[in-house]
């Protein structure tokens, strides 16, 4: 495990590329299942003035962390607040970013015929929209006989199918995912294992919320470790398959680690 504590960490924004260890930097990316973008946020300290001129609202931020050359992306999305304010002697710039999705098509109109599937009609809006996306799996494939109206948002006529399907839709890392419901042709595949000898910090919790119970975990920063991520959880207490619902990774000068909720699949 030697390799694990050889720290790396990159954040790309525009042109700027800015390493761990040449300037004070501290990164809190939250993730999670749900419908809506996530916001996290980058703080860099003691920026020139002419680079701070140059970080502005819109642009694309990239963040990769890992070990080594083992470095995975942990956010990517689009600042949408810069502040820059005095603590002391530092200058502190706070960058928000949401990893929201970036379409060429935000409102359209288009009737599909009687009898289209579910997942002819979602192809057709991605490909539309040109919707960036991950693999497209769907609990089932819904006919619609009476036909199908997509009209405004593509990504909401998207959800609007999918949920027909019995999947839900979410956005990661300027991406949308479609997540089947359990029991509705979930495959488990590409499976992280999370043990003491692969990362595992201090010994996992058990948690409940909205009558829904979990497992909550620490472990040395995981850039394999995001929403949905199945993971095969071995601990004195715990041994099974989990997906992660929600965590945050924690990336500066003293922590460098990724916090995750599981439910067991």
């Amino acid at each position: 495990m030697e390799y694990l504590f050889n720290r790396g960490c990159e954040i790309l924004i525009g042109g700027y590329r800015f390493n761990y260890g040449e300037l004070t930097m501290n990164v809190h990316v939250d993730f999670d299942d749900n419908n809506e973008p996530n916001e996290s946020t980058v703080e860099l300290y003691n920026l020139s003035k002419h680079t701070l001129a140059n970080i502005r609202t819109g642009m694309r931020v990239i963040v990769n962390a890992g070990y080594g050359k083992d470095l995975g992306t942990v956010l990517q999305g689009n600042i949408v607040e810069v502040r820059t304010k005095r603590e002391q002697m530092d200058r502190v710039t706070t960058i928000q970013v949401k990893d929201d999705l970036t379409v060429s098509l935000y409102e359209m109109a288009h009737t599909y015929r009687p009898g289209t599937k579910a997942s002819e009609i979602i192809h057709d809006l991605l490909g539309r929209a040109q919707i960036p996306h991950g693999a497209v799996q769907l609990g089932s494939n819904h006919s619609y006989m009476k036909g199908f109206v997509a009209k405004g948002d593509p990504v909401a006529s998207i959800r609007r199918a999918a949920r027909d399907c019995n999947t839900e839709v979410f956005t990661r890392q300027g991406k949308l995912y479609f997540k089947p419901l359990a029991g509705a042709g979930l495959e488990v595949t590409g499976i992280v294992r999370l043990s003491a000898d692969s990362g595992l910090i201090d010994s996992p919790q058990s948690y409940e919320e909205d009558k829904v119970k979990g497992v909550r975990v620490t472990s040395l920063l995981n850039y394999r470790l995001h929403a949905d991520a199945q993971l095969r959880l071995v601990s004195e207490d715990f041994d099974g398959v989990y997906r992660v619902k929600r965590g945050k990774h924690t990336i500066s000068m003293d922590q460098f680690v990724t916090e995750v909720d599981l439910v067991k699949i």
